[in-house]
């Protein structure tokens, strides 16, 4: 078809003629015209503007009205209408300027995407092996999470219930206060409440010493507690204490140790006394080989898994068990950043570098985790024709506890050291050469480290310590004459080595005593470890429990022992004597016993705790001391011994001048001739003091000994001594009625005691009594001159009432005459006259009262 394309364009100019000059509505017809095609931003808004202010005409009014009311079907038309947009636009804010900085503001910029690169091979395998070891971490830490929270909360249950029946016993059952903390006053027998339906038995438990809260008020501590009670175990097996039983006392001491959270560094020291003690037919004996051990073990326990469980992202250990896998994330931990240059290239045992792996398991102490290792790498090592490790680890392995090679094997491996492995820049490589040839780096020619392999793997006194102990062999177990296999001598060089740096070295700030006394524990300086913690230490209460241990294993002496234990038993010796008894009980030799036990009694002079009341018969009393003796199965013996140290005492009391508490140790122990000859003389100082209360006291105390003589069989031995104690009673009240003003009642006693002279013809009888051998005792002898001056002044007042007075009057009888007083007076001046008394002062007191009588 064909177009012609003048037609066209005539009718395109007579359109533009048109629409050019009709403007933007018709008016005449009313509708809307063709819009200008061309129209700039400023025609639009004044146009716009026009229809606003209402220049449209009828189609303004109609547009205002639609956006009055705001119709659809209105607002539709307006949308129809082009010049309606127009209205609309500006109605709402239409703003032709403000467009035009928009549109000149927007920056269209090209939207940059990385490109995508496609995997060329992606590990699946290890991508779900992490995610399976995160769940397994995750898990494991949720149980764990959970078991510690329950464990708190159960712990606080336990310790509320334990606190809730200490009180409970402590209000029902009041303990007694003793004399020594009571201002001498004793309790009444009320003050002891009785359980209802308790029996004797419970009764007898309850008041032991051992069973209840420490005499005034004082309060030990829990862990003090907790090791009396492996003390009273030791104390239980006496001399018959063996090596095992001392190990099971000593891993009791460490739980105990651990439960009171005494620190890491003392139950190492009780750990290591476990590991160095070897029995034997005398005993005990150290060994180094368990020093070793000790030192392997507290590296595995202490070090090593805990590194990998404090870091378990990082160490990957995954769920296997066993030693391999944690020796396997250790060395996955320490190389956590990539595994170093030096290490680069060498032989691996599971993807991981392999000398580091047999380095660690020899430090464990594992042989055959070792052996495992080395055979996964056996391929290389059999291919490497200058590395002979694998067979000398065989031959070391063989060897057993004895820990060394043949003396061939051992030539050898220094010859292979010394041209191929000195020269590596494997280190760990390097220490596992040291530790199979036995010799000591630090003064071996043959074999040596250099100062990387120190600071790298020596960096710590464990570290230093298991590395010197490597040189030493037992030499009880070493058939082979190796360098460095002598015991005794790499063990005296290792303690000079530690002497030489002191403690302050280790310890250099003093705060852990315990490490340094660990390392000398390792040498087998027992002797320097009690010393130097008896030192420093300011509690004690670790340290007598340790030389205890050490004691009864006879690697402690004596004196040292007996040092530390005086030093611990004499802080709570005041306040829970049965306590310190106990102590003194674990000394096995009996005399140092009995010297500690009489020094004890003397301090604390608590009797009745140690030796039961003295008041009851002599089979029912039971004290302290008596569950001691029979808790260490001595029952025959203990008769004698109880007797033997109760005499000592008593005359360790007496002659340090204590005279009260040496009566009542021979009371307690049957010796009556000695308690009332000390009673005696104690009565006879204070005879002739009025109103002394020490008098009136001791008077007392022998009235309930005369009693006590009367209806029991307990009787001094000596008839002299029991007539001089009679004697000295009367004597006693005599002077009580004359000073009294009770002259007539005590002119009868007197006269019934039959003591002096009253008449002429008893002076001679009455005077051989008094010599050497007669009826008294020194101490009745030597009150003669007061007592004879007394019975003078009395027949004076006697004799001076009766003159001045009519009889019967002031209560005198007819009984006494002048006479009578008289003779008595001239018998009384005789008697004294042949005593030869020291001085003339009695004689001249009995002139001048016979003056007056005449």
């Amino acid at each position: 078809m064909d177009v012609d394309f003048r037609d066209v364009l005539e009718h395109s100019r007579a359109l533009v003629a048109r629409q050019s000059g009709r403007g933007v509505l018709d008016e005449d017809g009313g509708g809307p015209g063709l819009p200008i095609i061309e129209r700039g931003l400023k025609q639009i808004e004044e146009a716009s503007r026009r229809m606003v202010a209402g220049d449209g005409g009828v189609l303004s009014s109609k547009v205002r009205a639609a956006a009055s009311n705001k119709g659809a079907r209105e607002m539709r038309m307006i949308m129809e209408d082009e010049d309606g947009a127009h209205l609309l636009r500006a109605q709402y804010g239409f703003e032709p300027r403000w467009m035009e900085q928009n549109l000149t503001a927007v920056e269209l910029e090209e939207t940059k995407l990385d490109r995508y690169e496609a995997v060329s091979e992606t590990d699946l395998e290890a991508l779900a092996r992490h995610q399976r070891e995160m769940m397994v971490l995750g898990t494991v830490e949720e149980i764990r999470k959970a078991a510690h929270d329950r464990a708190a909360e159960m712990s606080v249950v336990n310790m509320e219930l334990n606190w809730s029946a200490q009180k409970k016993n402590l209000m029902a059952f009041p303990m007694v206060q003793h004399d020594a903390f009571a201002g001498g006053r004793k309790p009444s027998d009320s003050t002891i409440p009785k359980p209802q339906g308790a029996t004797r038995s419970t009764l007898n438990a309850f008041m032991s010493p051992f069973r209840g809260t420490p005499s005034g008020g004082g309060v030990r501590s829990r862990v003090d507690v907790e090791y009396s009670a492996v003390v009273r175990s030791v104390v239980q097996k006496g001399s018959f204490l063996s090596v095992p039983d001392t190990m099971r006392m000593v891993a009791a001491m460490q739980s105990a140790s651990s439960s009171e959270e005494r620190g890491k560094d003392i139950e190492n020291v009780l750990r290591a006394i476990r590991f160095i003690v070897r029995p034997s037919q005398d005993g005990a004996v150290f060994s180094s080989a368990g020093a070793r051990q000790c030192l392997e073990a507290l590296f595995l326990e202490s070090k090593l898994r805990p590194a990998i469980e404090s870091n378990p992202v990082a160490s990957r250990r995954g769920g296997e068990p066993g030693l391999r896998a944690d020796i396997a994330a250790y060395v996955s931990l320490i190389f956590e950043r990539g595994v170093p240059a030096f290490l680069r290239g060498g032989p691996t045992a599971g993807q991981l570098p392999l000398w580091p792996q047999v380095y660690y398991a020899l430090r464990c102490g594992d042989m055959s985790i070792a052996e495992q290792i080395l055979l996964e790498a056996s391929a290389f090592l059999e291919s490497d024709q200058s590395c002979s490790f694998l067979d000398f680890f065989k031959a070391f392995k063989e060897s057993g506890e004895r820990w060394c090679l043949p003396e061939a094997q051992l030539t050898q491996l220094i010859q292979e050291f010394t041209l191929h492995v000195a020269r590596s820049s494997d280190p760990y490589k390097r220490l596992c050469y040291v530790v199979l040839s036995g010799l000591d780096p630090t003064h071996s020619e043959s074999i040596n480290l250099v100062d990387f392999d120190y600071n790298l793997l020596v960096n710590s006194m464990e570290d230093f310590a298991w590395l010197k102990l490597c040189s030493i062999r037992d030499s009880s177990s070493n058939p082979f004459s190796s360098p460095g296999s002598s015991s005794k001598a790499g063990i005296e060089k290792l303690r000079e080595e530690v002497s030489h740096f002191g403690p302050g070295h280790f310890d250099p700030d003093g705060k852990r005593p315990f490490l340094y006394a660990f390392l000398l524990l390792l040498c087998g300086d027992f002797e320097g470890a009690i010393e130097y913690l008896a030192g420093v230490c300011r509690s004690l209460t670790d340290v007598v429990h340790v030389a205890l241990l050490l004691r009864k294993l006879k690697l402690l002496s004596l004196k040292t022992y007996l040092m530390v234990v005086i030093r611990y038993v004499d802080l709570f010796a005041a306040v829970s004597v049965a306590e310190a008894a106990l102590y003194y009980f674990t000394i096995s030799e009996l005399e140092e016993r009995q010297e500690l036990l009489s020094r004890l009694v003397i301090q604390t002079r608590q009797l009745e705790i140690l030796f039961g009341d003295s008041r009851k018969p002599r089979n029912s009393r039971r004290g302290a001391l008596d569950e001691l003796w029979q808790l260490e199965g001595a029952s025959r013996g203990r008769r004698v011994e109880r007797t033997d140290l109760l005499n000592k005492a008593g005359d360790d009391a007496r002659a340090l001048g204590d005279r009260e508490l040496a009566r009542k140790l021979y009371e307690y122990s049957g010796n009556f001739d000695a308690s009332t000859s000390i009673l005696l003389n104690l009565m006879n100082v204070e005879l002739a003091k009025k109103d002394s209360a020490k008098r009136e006291k001791l008077y007392k105390e022998a009235k309930e000994w005369q009693v006590r003589f009367e209806r029991t069989e307990e009787l001094p031995t000596e008839n002299r001594l029991l007539r001089s104690f009679n004697i000295m009673v009367g004597l006693y009240e005599f002077f009580n009625l004359v000073w009294g003003a009770k002259y007539e009642k005590a002119w009868e006693v007197l006269n019934a005691l039959d003591f002096l002279p009253l008449s002429s013809s008893q002076v001679i009888p009455k005077l051989d009594q008094f010599g050497r051998g007669g009826s008294y005792v020194d101490d009745v002898g030597d009150a003669v001159s007061v007592i004879i001056i007394t019975a003078m002044e009395l027949v004076t007042t006697l004799h001076s009432e009766l003159r001045r007075s009519n009889r019967g009057s002031n209560g005198m009888t007819s009984s006494i005459g002048l006479e009578q007083l008289e003779a008595s007076a001239h018998a009384l001046l005789t008697f004294a006259g042949m005593m030869n008394f020291d001085g003339p002062e009695v004689s001249a007191k009995l002139v001048r009262l016979q003056v007056l009588l005449t």
